[in-house]
């Protein structure tokens, strides 16, 4: 029982050492209505089997060729998602291409993630895949 009755009082002790982290809001007091989000691009070649070793990866946004740091500015009121292209291309005598859309949550902090396949289109290796994962991160880096 004085384990018990000891134990009790040691968390109790040190618990109270304790204190809750002050939080501050990340967007400050004021007449605020645009948030401005800034992209950060991400990739990892998940497998790959004799597709190639030359690689480029382009992204696009509302028709525009984009790169990381990209910056997108909407509502603080409103959550979206925004569709990024994504095109993986090797590059050899005849390219081999795969593609897809990254759907974005552009808000404080958002995300999205993607597998892109890449088919081996000509060559003793024809039809052989390589897949990518892309990714994207999203932070708020400012308002107006």
């Amino acid at each position: 029982m004085k384990r018990f009755i000891s134990i009790v009082c040691l968390l109790a002790f040190l618990l109270s050492a304790c204190t809750e982290a002050e939080t501050k809001p990340t967007i400050p007091e004021g007449n605020y209505t645009q948030g401005i989000y800034e992209l950060t691009f991400h990739k990892r070649l998940i497998s790959n089997d004799h597709v190639g070793r030359d690689w480029t990866i382009t992204y696009t946004h509302n028709g525009k060729t984009i790169k990381s740091g990209y910056t997108i500015t909407q509502s603080l009121e409103v959550f979206t998602f925004q569709s990024i292209g994504v095109e993986v291309r090797e590059k050899d005598k005849i390219d081999d291409v795969g593609s897809g859309a990254l759907a974005v949550a552009i808000c404080e902090v958002g995300s999205g993630k993607t597998e892109v396949t890449v088919t081996e289109t000509d060559g003793r290796f024809k039809s052989n895949t390589a897949v990518w994962e892309i990714s994207c991160e999203v932070k708020l880096v400012g308002i107006q």
